[in-house]
């Protein structure tokens, strides 16, 4: 089971699907299941989106669950280890 990213739609696997596109955008598709981290806002670079809010995306698979890691670091050191986070959602809830 698939979502688009784009349209908020459900789609089923094993199957074509066809979606809009234009010069502005791209198809993206997220496995049901997952969650994806993401940074909404744009930025030049990455260093600017350092303190910028991280929403987490899910996507349900059929049993209603989705599980996800989040590696955190500073971004400009090579310290290791750095903040390994775990999300798991269930129902709905996270």
């Amino acid at each position: 089971e698939w979502f688009s990213v784009s349209l908020g739609a459900r789609l089923r696997g094993g199957f074509w699907h066809s979606e809009p596109v234009g010069l502005g955008s791209m198809p993206r598709y997220q496995r049901g299941g997952s969650i994806l981290p993401r940074r909404e806002r744009v930025r030049r670079s990455a260093l600017l989106a350092v303190w910028d809010p991280i929403s987490l995306h899910a996507a349900l698979d059929a049993a209603g669950h989705a599980a996800g890691r989040l590696y955190l670091d500073d971004g400009v050191t090579a310290r290791l280890p750095a903040a390994l986070h775990e999300h798991q959602q269930s129902g709905g809830l996270l």
